[in-house]
């Protein structure tokens, strides 16, 4: 379940950045919206995938704050 949660996350990020280079590095960096830490360590749950998900819906449309 994880793993397609996963392939379901990247094609959402490398279609916002228009590349998995590019995506890969907005995972590394720390980020305001989660606390400073990176998106990449939400990673490992299904929760926090669903967490950098709503993040990355939010950049598509727009709504960041």
């Amino acid at each position: 379940e994880i793993v397609i949660e996963i392939n379901t996350l990247y094609d959402l990020g490398i279609d916002i950045f228009g590349s998995a280079d590019i995506f890969n590095k907005w995972l590394e960096k720390p980020n305001p919206f989660f606390e400073n830490k990176k998106p990449v360590t939400f990673l490992n749950t299904s929760t926090g995938i669903h967490y950098v998900f709503e993040e990355l819906k939010r950049i598509e449309f727009g709504t960041t704050a």
